[in-house]
């Protein structure tokens, strides 16, 4: 049995990817503010700990992702401009993903990520 490295308050790999994939499930069904609300708490705990800068940006990229989605749901005056502004927002820590320990981890975000936008049509 191969050992799970443990990298930042006690999360394992296992727990950051059912995180992950709870978050995916959770873009997959629109509920993109539980999205947000579910990352948020692994965002915090990454801003915590040293040496993941990488992760805490990666994450803060998902977060403002899922909040954009939220935006164009909410059809509100102005929502269009403020999803794109907010999605922007998301490229710009995308950059960070490979950079992190949960890498791979988080690719799976981005593939779920690139499918909302495009049917959202906000690519």
């Amino acid at each position: 049995m191969e050992a799970l490295s443990v990298d930042f308050d006690g999360f394992y790999h296992k727990e950051f990817l059912e995180y992950i994939l709870k978050f995916n499930g959770l873009l997959n069904s629109s509920k993109y503010f539980e999205a947000h609300e579910l990352l948020e708490e692994l965002w915090k705990k990454s801003k915590k700990r040293q040496g993941q800068v990488a992760t805490t940006k990666a994450l803060k990229g998902l977060i403002n992702a899922s909040i954009a989605f939220e935006h164009i749901k909410r059809a509100k005056p102005k929502s269009q401009t403020r999803a794109r502004a907010t999605f922007d927002a998301y490229k710009k820590y995308r950059v960070y993903i490979p950079e992190s320990d949960f890498r791979d981890i988080l690719m799976l975000s981005t593939v779920e990520i690139e499918r909302v936008s495009k049917r959202l049509q906000l690519n």
